[in-house]
């Protein structure tokens, strides 16, 4: 085949203007390899890998058969950085017959990533995680390479199903620990107190902020004076009128 001599070209997407198969009446041209190897040349700089970050991503948003990845996969090559494993290939086009033909050379040149099938102005390429390895939307239409499969990007996408799994978690706990403002306070207890006003509580048993003390006071045997309200129980919460509001009548919420 054409791309095991010269994988550095575009071998499917030149064979298909050849043929001029090409879709006129949507204006489709594909770019030529030799304008895409210049712009990725421009563009690439002295070392586009970070080579202490794992792995980046590039992505071609109308890729047609795929010139501008082959030809950063190849500048990868010449500048001796393993694209196999530090760069994530993300391709997107309209027409089906383009985006397989990029699926077939990406698949060939070993690049790890995907080709999603669609408009990109309706319906764009999004990923659950940050970094692009969980493809969002209809699975129908995303077409995975194989190396994407490997043993690093298998243990990739699970490593972001994890962080996906523990990011509530660890925002409740962030706010959990996040002391309240003063303005905040204030505005919580206005809220309940609007709240009680408006369900016609007495002036007496309106709280700022609910006290987790519920039921009629108690004194002791030895002398009338108020021992305070009785510990909170779950069964006191729930005929408080604070929560409730047909509680029987006689009995109040105590500060």
């Amino acid at each position: 085949m054409g791309m095991e001599q010269n994988p550095d070209q575009d071998f499917l997407g030149e064979l298909y203007m050849l043929c001029e198969l090409g879709n006129d009446a949507s204006g489709q041209f594909f770019t030529p390899y030799d304008v895409c190897r210049c712009m990725v040349e421009i563009s690439g700089g002295s070392d586009p890998a970070a080579e202490n970050a794992g792995f980046f991503s590039v992505s071609d948003p109308a890729c047609g058969a795929g010139a501008l990845l082959i030809a950063f996969a190849n500048l990868c090559r010449r500048k001796n950085i393993c694209y196999h494993d530090k760069v994530l290939f993300v391709a997107q086009d309209i027409d089906l017959i383009a985006g397989l033909m990029c699926y077939i050379q990406l698949s060939f040149l070993g690049c790890a990533g995907y080709v999603v099938i669609g408009n990109t102005i309706t319906e764009p390429s999004t990923a659950y995680d940050r970094r692009g390895l969980l493809p969002a939307g209809p699975q129908s239409r995303i077409w995975y390479t194989p190396f994407f499969s490997t043993d690093i990007w298998y243990l990739r996408r699970q490593w972001a199903q994890i962080e996906l799994l523990m990011k509530p978690v660890c925002r409740q706990t962030e706010q959990a620990e996040r002391p309240l403002s003063p303005a905040t306070t204030s505005t919580a207890g206005s809220t309940l107190r609007s709240a009680l006003t408006r369900a016609g509580m007495p002036q007496q048993q309106r709280q700022p902020g609910h006290p987790r003390l519920c039921g009629p006071a108690r004194t002791t045997p030895s002398s009338s004076a108020t021992a305070g309200p009785r510990p909170h129980n779950r069964q006191d919460c729930l005929k408080c009128p604070a929560w409730s509001w047909k509680w029987t009548k006689g009995n109040s919420c105590k500060p």
